[in-house]
């Protein structure tokens, strides 16, 4: 499964890191229990982003096979 990737989230977790949060603030908003856990969500919304924004293009068309 996709992570459901929420911008908001995203942003406010990069905006919360930038000020010097640490991670383990983020834990319930993030639905885990650990800092490593925290770690990796972000991680993963921020894959599912660029993913996203790599998709949002025009839509490709696969090359005939000959």
């Amino acid at each position: 499964l996709r992570e459901q990737a929420d911008v908001g989230q995203l942003k406010a977790i990069e905006a919360g890191r930038a000020v010097g949060m640490p991670w383990h603030r983020f834990n319930e908003a993030l639905c885990v229990n650990t800092k490593h856990g925290a770690q990796q969500k972000a991680q993963r919304l921020k894959a599912e982003q660029v993913r996203r924004l790599m998709n949002d293009g025009l839509p490709r068309q696969r090359e005939p096979t000959s």
